[in-house]
């Protein structure tokens, strides 16, 4: 069961946390009070910085998974996301995204594909569902 906190509370959720620039942002956010949800797919190191976080600043850290390309999930990550800061963020933080090497996209297309859906299609799925709420 994810702990809720009181709706008054400053939040927002970080998507792809386990990149440079999104823990650079969650620490930003935390410094000013924010309480956070981190999301990844890489767990363990969510973990680890939702620990940190924790442990410089005091504000609730929540991790959570997160995949941008499992599209049909993102509706109920945002209502998980919803029950664990008591209530809707207050912003979202969009850092995730998939570069494959140039010559080896324009040879398999798949790898284009995965790019265009992890970059275009999850950012638009995940946050319409954040935009509905």
């Amino acid at each position: 069961m994810v702990e809720q906190q009181n709706a008054s509370r400053k939040s927002v959720v970080v998507l792809g946390a386990a990149s440079a620039a999104a823990r650079y942002l969650a620490l930003e956010f935390a410094k000013d009070g924010y309480d956070l949800v981190l999301a990844d797919f890489d767990q363990d190191e969510n973990e680890r910085i939702a620990a940190d976080v924790r442990t410089r600043t005091g504000v609730r850290c929540i991790p959570l998974f997160f995949d941008a390309l499992a599209f049909d999930t993102h509706e109920g990550f945002v209502a998980e996301c919803e029950a664990a800061l008591g209530g809707p963020p207050e912003g979202v933080a969009l850092c995730f995204g998939y570069m494959p090497e140039q010559q080896a996209a324009q040879a398999d297309f798949s790898l284009a594909r995965r790019a265009i859906d992890t970059n275009f299609t999850g950012a638009v799925s995940i946050l319409e569902q954040f935009a509905a709420i």
